[in-house]
């Protein structure tokens, strides 16, 4: 099933998303997801680097847009503050909707998305669970 890798690519969108809206440090992260569902037992956690640049200055809003992959869904921001985002996702087409939130400080970061979504009559309901830390300085 392709939804693990979709929760995932969005998760890690939305860690792009907070770490320069939130004055995150620019440098080389750590960023770490682990995918729970009843219905896709046994999905590995995933742990990738990416460095964010000084430069880089995203907006948490911007960063929730819908992908191609579900261009149905309409994501709302329900809360930004200097330390933390929420937001709710619906997916009125597709049935898929959901919620998360991020929180992070100067060099990590934490959040939870939870969806829930009926695939031929099966519901999948995902939680996933992102963490971030900041390694140190970009290496070209």
């Amino acid at each position: 099933m392709r939804a693990a890798p979709i929760v995932l690519a969005a998760a890690l969108a939305l860690c792009a998303a907070g770490a320069r809206a939130a004055g995150m440090m620019p440098g080389r992260w750590e960023i770490s997801s682990t995918v729970t569902s009843p219905a896709m037992p046994g999905v590995r956690p995933a742990t990738r680097t990416q460095c964010f640049g000084a430069q880089q200055n995203w907006d948490p809003a911007s960063m929730l847009e819908p992908g191609r992959d579900h261009p149905d869904c309409e994501v709302t921001v329900t809360s930004a503050r200097p330390e933390d985002f929420s937001w709710t996702m619906q997916c009125p087409q597709s049935g898929k909707r959901g919620s998360g939130k991020m929180r992070y400080g100067s060099t990590s970061m934490q959040g939870q998305m939870r969806t829930e979504s009926a695939v031929g009559g099966q519901r999948f309901d995902i939680t996933q669970k992102i963490s971030a830390r900041r390694l140190g300085p970009c290496t070209q």
